[in-house]
């Protein structure tokens, strides 16, 4: 199994939280490494779990766990994240969502496509996965004075 995807990922994130100021950037190489080993380690992982849990919800869970994953790295690497368990939580959900979607793109795209299906698999999961991010950050503000 390749890491790329979960580089990318993680990258991905870096890119994401500079541009939105969540961490100083100080800690831009600590940010950087936490990122983009969790994201590695989500990938893996989902993987695993994925061909483990079989058919219906082999994709589901793959989703699910790859984004808990992830989501613990936002936790430590961004510090404005705040109602940390519900934004795991949230980001989670996504990650799920992101996989019963994917159930659905499977079932369309042929085994013989592969690089098709690993490149719709990426795209597909990572931008609801994102959205899954942007709900949680949206949502998850504290609503007191701060």
């Amino acid at each position: 199994m390749k890491p790329y995807p979960g580089i990318v990922l993680g990258l991905s994130l870096f890119g994401l939280g500079y541009f939105i100021g969540a961490f100083q950037r100080s800690r831009s190489a600590i940010t950087v490494l936490l990122l983009v080993a969790f994201s590695i380690a989500g990938w893996r992982l989902s993987i695993d779990v994925g061909y483990g849990s079989g058919q219906p919800l082999a994709f589901t869970a793959a989703g699910a766990i790859g984004a808990l994953s992830v989501s613990l790295g936002l936790v430590l690497a961004w510090p404005i994240i705040r109602r940390r368990y519900l934004f795991v939580a949230v980001v989670t959900l996504g990650g799920a969502v992101g996989g019963l979607i994917f159930r659905f793109i499977n079932e369309l795209v042929s085994d013989s496509f592969e690089s098709l299906w690993a490149f719709l698999l990426f795209v597909e999961w990572q931008v609801v996965f994102m959205i899954g991010i942007w709900v949680a950050m949206k949502y998850g503000k504290s609503r007191g004075k701060s």
